[in-house]
């Protein structure tokens, strides 16, 4: 349950281009951006990030591997919130249903290859406090990943960790979509909403 109140949408008039452009990665308004709107710069800034890590034209590391990087590193942190979050863009960044569930497992699962073990290894490493990549980790990312696609790699594994810290500590709400999502999706994980369910 929040520990503060999202915002009225229809009260933030100035800030819909960052709300439409959340709305349209995710296919709702999050209730951490309602609570983050009372500091518009804030917002703001993580719109700006968040388009920058998840460019398209720029990008060279799939969006489908990006959104994998944010639910492993969601995982690695323990934020329940962001974890239905990162299903949910994993889903709709066009990762199989099968994939997802198996996510947690990429280390034994065939459904990974080796190019996206090194990163999502990289990801856990990095989300862990104190972190724990090592120079191996950087070997192998190199093997299939040039020094740009590590920069958005490591991109997004920060902007997946502001989240996460945001989240976790403001109790936030979970919306519908992604609950129902975690809920169908998250179950091998021991997924539960917790302290982010609607009470």
């Amino acid at each position: 349950m929040n520990r503060l109140e999202p915002l009225p949408l229809d009260s933030l008039a100035e800030l819909q281009d960052t709300f439409n452009s959340f709305k349209e990665r995710m296919g709702f308004v999050a209730n951490s951006g309602l609570i983050m709107a009372r500091r518009p710069k804030i917002l703001n800034a993580l719109g700006q990030l968040a388009v920058a890590v998840f460019d398209k034209e720029e990008s060279t590391v799939p969006y489908s591997l990006k959104s994998c990087i944010g639910q492993i590193a969601s995982l690695t942190t323990g934020c329940l919130y962001c974890q239905a979050h990162f299903a949910n863009n994993t889903l709709i960044s066009g990762v199989n249903e099968e994939k997802l569930e198996n996510l947690w497992d990429f280390e034994q699962s065939k459904l990974f290859s080796e190019e996206e073990r090194s990163a999502l290894r990289f990801a856990m490493a990095a989300s862990q406090v104190p972190n724990a990549v090592t120079d191996e980790h950087f070997n192998s990312l190199k093997n299939y990943f040039d020094d740009g696609q590590i920069v958005e790699i490591l991109a997004t594994v920060c902007y997946v960790g502001f989240l996460n810290r945001w989240n976790d500590s403001l109790a936030t709400t979970l919306e519908s979509r992604p609950a129902k999502i975690a809920q169908k999706h998250l179950k091998g994980t021991g997924w539960e909403a917790g302290k982010h369910a609607d009470k």
